[in-house]
């Protein structure tokens, strides 16, 4: 990696480049899929593989902006440089428009975003020493800090009944999501509409 940033322009690019290319290929994958998964087709199998594949691709299309081998560097330790999927990205800490915090199957990131537009997924303690740094020295850049972000970094003590919702909601969410897909509030509907029709 060089010590130089990679100028905004360059990583929006990559960024985009990137993006269109996993849509095609899902919208490439599901086409195909659903061509081979008709009546009469021998290869249905295949064709709910491809379709599976497109939907896989789809969940993972947030991570398009995990990086990692991050650098912080400059003069001020201003520039946040990683790697992702779609090359180096830099990320200017003296000008960030958001802090925001991702939290999925376990995985627990700082997202960090400047005001060119350039987002960047870490989980790496350096990371959030360097943003803690950089929010608590230019505190009126006009950037938005979640909470979730600001407990992370150590900027927020949230009370015990707010640690009590985020519990309950990162339990239930997940919960109300296997019941709602696995289509049991159909079949009690099916089940009510029968007791009252008849």
């Amino acid at each position: 990696m060089a010590d130089e940033p990679v100028p905004a322009v360059i990583a929006r690019r990559q960024a985009r480049t990137g993006l269109a290319t996993a849509l095609v290929a899902c919208a490439a994958l599901a086409v195909l899929g659903g061509f081979l998964t008709t009546p009469g087709v021998e290869d249905e199998d295949l064709g709910l593989a491809f379709v599976f594949t497109a939907v896989l691709i789809m969940w993972l299309l947030p991570f398009m902006s995990r990086g990692d081998h991050s650098e912080v560097h400059g003069p001020d330790q201003r520039h946040l440089t990683a790697r992702t999927i779609s090359g180096w990205r830099t990320v200017d800490l003296h000008r960030l428009a958001l802090v925001g915090r991702a939290q999925y199957l376990g995985l627990d990131m700082l997202v960090v975003e400047d005001f060119d537009g350039v987002r960047l997924m870490l989980d790496e303690a350096d990371v959030d020493l360097a943003t803690e740094q950089a929010l608590t020295e230019h505190p009126h850049n006009g950037y938005r800090v979640s909470r979730n972000a600001a407990y992370r970094l150590g900027m927020f003590e949230p009370q015990a009944s707010l640690k009590v919702w985020w519990f309950a909601c990162r339990l239930l969410v997940p919960l109300g999501f296997i019941v709602l897909s696995s289509g049991a509030p159909i079949l009690l509907a099916q089940g009510i509409h029968e007791i009252f029709a008849s």
